[in-house]
């Protein structure tokens, strides 16, 4: 035991004994328990504390600092979020951080610190966490999806969170140029052949990440884009249309706290547009990102309410990883699948983001958006349908959207017909005379009418196909031309750089005014099959005739005024030569 122990043990007993007894002197108490009295009297008047109850004068954290940590523990414990030691430090840190300026370096805490810290905070426990086995993390399931949905539908009750203001948010990566097979028809008996079924790729295999999010109402808001480096490039802006998409960089291609912080503003300013009541819930998951105290402190300012889904549920909690990203990843490999095919060459990474408009606006639809939530029991609110997957190994029916098959041909036709000079028109006709050769069927069936039927049925299966692969063949080529030249015109553009690190909306980036280009391929597309024919041989076949003659002409007429300036010259010196003779 240490003098300073032994002391305030005697100085204890001698401040008991003045409370028992008041009319004892200090002087008195100082030979009767062996301590000095102004220690004595100023113990008594509470105007000294002990070592141990005074505030410490070396703490990292001040006192608001130190409720901020405090609150933020706690706000993390009420959503299901427990923190480990490395967790507490780097909360500690970004308090630190706010309080230098832009040209300060901050100082940080040690290893240790969250242990001390800890130990000052009773409130708080450290306990550990216990692995448990598949099967018993099974049965324990049920029980752990039952109370977040309370959770889910406690937050619910108690902010009055509309349908459009319930979120979800959630991140995928992508390789840019990486698809996969697809299913295709070949002849019967030719499928075993080991490489028969291959075909090229000629992709990129860069990380991309696209965070996503989505309503309960089915509105959708522009993504951030991350990509893998350091600069922004302008270029990338070129193919995108719609100004609120935003493109951050990061060196390993993923999200990190920075950019996660700046989603979180991203998508509040978009998310406001459509606000209905005080307060916005967004489901997530517990991502390291997600939870930063400078995240979760944004919420709380802008009153959104996070709600953290449980461990190894995302695949049949999370909205956007049940129905949407499927579709996503589905359309991406599509859009490859379809540059392959026409030949534009290698699916980089100008080229995804060309497409990536088209990906989701093929993904994004209205009921693929309600039906994510509906099938996570969200909107409307069933937890049944999400436990009894748990429970019961049996498939769950769902509401299935309506798809619009399209209209059907029109069979009628005109009384006088006049030659058919579309698929259609064709189309129709030949199935009238198919329907007037059955319809006369009933006796007597002469031979005559029965070989009619047998011309018909021929006229059907040679005709209609040829027409058919006409169209097709037309409809490929013109595709590939047009696939084939936005492709050079991306590989030629300008590598300008817009600004290091961060984020950047498309809105924000000067573009190329001239929308020349866009307004010719409009056109283009709304020529009938005869005139991309026409277009395609002229461009295929003459142009690049007039192009060569044109060349060539151009060649003769330079070698022409060479000859010319050659003789002019030697005129000029055989006269000044005649002058000086």
């Amino acid at each position: 035991m240490s003098d300073y122990t032994e002391s305030e043990e005697r100085l204890r007993d001698a401040l008991d004994y003045k409370s028992k007894h008041p009319e004892a002197s200090f002087r008195w108490l100082e030979k009767q328990f062996g301590v000095k009295k102004d220690r004595l009297c100023r113990r008594w008047n509470h105007t000294q504390k002990s070592k141990s109850d005074r505030d410490p004068t070396n703490l990292k954290l001040s006192a608001h600092e130190d409720k901020a940590l405090c609150w933020y523990l706690t706000r993390l414990w009420e959503i299901g979020v427990p923190l480990r030691h490395k967790n507490i430090a780097a909360a500690a840190n970004e308090l630190l951080a706010m309080r230098c300026g832009p040209d300060e370096q901050p100082t940080t805490v040690g290893e240790h610190w969250p242990n001390r810290w800890l130990e000052r905070h009773t409130e708080f426990a450290v306990v550990r966490e216990k692995p448990i086995e598949l099967e018993r993390q099974r049965a324990m399931n049920v029980e752990q999806i039952r109370s977040f949905f309370e959770k889910y539908k406690a937050a619910v009750d108690q902010y009055k969170i509309k349908k459009a203001d319930t979120w979800n948010m959630d991140e995928t990566g992508v390789r840019v140029g990486v698809g996969r097979g697809q299913w295709v028809i070949i002849l019967a008996g030719e499928e075993q052949g080991r490489f028969s079924n291959l075909i090229g790729s000629c992709g990129d295999t860069e990380h991309v990440s696209i965070i996503e999010s989505i309503s309960a109402a089915g509105t959708v808001i522009a993504p951030l884009i991350i990509v893998k480096g350091v600069v922004i490039q302008a270029r990338w802006f070129a193919d995108i249309k719609d100004g609120d998409i935003a493109i951050g960089v990061s060196e390993s291609g993923y999200s990190n706290d920075v950019l996660s912080f700046q989603w979180l503003q991203h998508w509040n300013r978009l998310s406001k547009r459509t606000q209905q009541g005080t307060h916005r819930l967004l489901i997530m998951d517990g991502y390291e990102s997600h939870l930063s105290f400078q995240f979760v402190r944004y919420c709380e300012m802008e009153k959104i309410v996070p709600l953290r889904l449980p461990q190894h549920t995302t695949h049949f909690l999370q909205p956007l990883d049940v129905v949407i990203f499927q579709q996503w990843k589905h359309w991406h490999a599509e859009a490859i699948d379809y540059a392959v095919r026409h030949g534009v060459g290698e699916f980089d990474r100008q080229t995804f983001l060309s497409n990536i408009e088209s990906i989701r606006k093929a993904t994004f639809s209205e009921g693929n958006v309600k039906s994510a939530f509906r099938k996570c029991g969200f909107v409307p609110f069933r937890p049944q349908l999400v436990l009894r997957q748990i429970t019961v190994n049996e498939a769950v029916l769902d509401d299935e959207l309506e798809e619009d098959n399209g209209s059907n041909i029109d069979s009628g036709l005109q009384e006088i017909w006049s030659s058919p000079n579309t698929h259609d028109k064709l189309y129709c006709q030949a199935t009238a005379i198919q329907d007037m050769l059955r319809s006369s069927v009933e006796p007597p069936d002469t031979p005559t009418r029965a070989q009619n039927r047998t011309n018909v049925e021929t006229f059907m299966q040679t005709v209609l196909a040829k027409d058919i692969v006409h169209k097709q063949l037309t409809e490929y080529m013109w595709d590939s031309r047009i696939a084939q030249v936005q492709q050079e015109r991306r590989k030629t553009r300008s590598r300008a750089q817009v600004q290091k690190g961060g984020i950047v909306y498309a809105e924000d980036v000067d573009r190329e005014i001239s929308n020349l280009h866009d307004l010719g391929a409009k056109w283009e597309t709304q020529l009938p099959p005869d005139q991309k024919v026409y277009l395609l041989v002229l461009r295929s076949t003459v142009l690049p005739q007039l192009i060569l003659k044109t060349k060539s002409r151009k060649q003769a007429a330079d070698r022409t005024a060479i000859n010319c300036q050659r003789r002019a010259t030697r005129k000029r010196k055989l006269e000044e030569s005649d002058v000086f003779a």
